[in-house]
């Protein structure tokens, strides 16, 4: 089992939005309705927070690394930072920097990070190079920019994923665990070692043609086993679940999907534990 199918040292990902793993199938599961009922309720914010965190980390980086090579120069600075923000956002959006997940970790993030730094400040080095001629930069200063950049950025994100996982471990949100076996008792396990990740097992779902009783994990709390979509239902309201942990893609299985979107219509947010080779997220 990989770290991202059930990390016990904190420091890979867990989880992946299943919106995303909807999408990479091509089945879309519904965002959640508006309330019928005192039943439902709207969506629940992810363990992992906003994207707020992360942008704020890498304008910092982006202002600091700037004002390093061009504080002789205030247009030249703000016509950098400015590019070069703007590029650095583009650049990690596109590579999946800014989603949310209770496992986020800074040193993983940290490739990339560096990766896009070097490709943000070679884009601004060329835009300053075709319009300030007389202010191109030299090799030292575009190797200094991605250099302070890059650790700076990495620092930041590192503290607001630090202060995330406090703020979860305080609050811990309600969570069934979906699936069967093996990976369905170590992902429990995970959760119940690790608060940090903001989600506390409070029943386990089995769905599909394997749809019978099972015996919870060994380890920690004996945590009931919901066998009926009714029953889902009646631990999500009676509990105010937030959040469902899939142990597989719902879209391999009918039962599955519905209960995905069953969920969904309940405001929980649905997660998909992440199976691939370790080092790996699944993304769209």
């Amino acid at each position: 089992m990989t770290a991202e199918s059930a990390d016990t040292h904190g420091s890979g990902r867990l989880l992946t939005p299943q919106a995303d793993a909807a999408r990479a199938t091509g089945a879309v599961f519904p965002p959640p309705r508006a309330a019928d009922t005192g039943a439902t309720r709207g969506p629940t914010a992810p363990p992992g927070g906003t994207p707020a965190g992360p942008l704020v980390a890498d304008a910092v980086a982006v202002l600091a690394a700037g004002a390093l090579v061009f504080a002789a120069d205030l247009g030249v600075l703000l016509l950098a930072v400015g590019a070069g923000l703007g590029t650095v956002i583009v650049l990690n959006a596109h590579g999946g920097l800014y989603r949310t997940g209770p496992t986020a970790s800074a040193l993983d993030e940290l490739p990339g990070l560096a990766a896009r730094s070097l490709l943000a400040w070679a884009a601004v080095a060329a835009l300053l190079a075709g319009t300030e001629p007389e202010r191109a930069l030299g090799y030292p200063a575009l190797l200094l920019l991605p250099a302070a950049h890059t650790p700076l950025a990495c620092t930041g994100r590192a503290v607001v994923y630090a202060v995330r996982r406090q703020q979860a471990r305080r609050r811990p949100r309600s969570t069934l665990v979906v699936g069967s076996g093996p990976t369905r008792d170590a992902v429990t396990t995970a959760l119940l070692t690790h608060p940090e990740y903001g989600m506390r097992p409070v029943g386990l779902a089995v769905c599909g043609p394997e749809n019978t009783p099972e015996t919870a994990p060994e380890d920690g709390p004996r945590l009931p086993v919901l066998t009926s979509a009714e029953d889902v239902s009646r631990a999500v309201i009676q509990n105010a679940v937030a959040h469902a942990v899939f142990t597989t893609p719902p879209t391999h299985d009918p039962a599955a999907a519905a209960l995905a979107r069953r969920l969904t219509d309940h405001g929980c947010a649905v997660w998909l534990v992440d199976c691939g080779p370790p080092g790996t997220a699944r993304r769209p």
